[in-house]
């Protein structure tokens, strides 16, 4: 999976406008065993969020350490760790 097909993922299943605050996690179709949720949320510290995570078949999921935010709700960084974390499972590694 490469980066620019992360963010394509992201932008056209799980468009940051529909998602709803504290409504829950809102998911991508899967390809193969793995999806991408997203959630926006408020953080303890009372900024909105968005969170993100990959679920793997229907039983774990891999949260992703960075948040973005409404001025950048997709930073490089979270793209990157996103794409490595995929990319690693595919390969079995995690």
């Amino acid at each position: 999976m490469t980066k620019q097909e992360i963010v394509n993922i992201i932008k056209t299943e799980l468009p940051f406008a529909e998602c709803k605050k504290n409504e829950g996690i809102y998911e991508s179709s899967s390809i193969g065993d793995i999806s991408i949720g997203i959630s926006f949320e408020d953080s303890d510290e009372g900024k909105e969020v968005y969170i993100y995570n990959l679920f793997v078949d229907e039983d774990e999921y891999i949260n992703i350490s960075g948040v973005g935010t409404k001025e950048t709700p997709l930073p490089d960084s979270i793209v990157d760790e996103l794409t490595t974390a995929w990319n690693e499972l595919i390969a079995g590694i995690k």
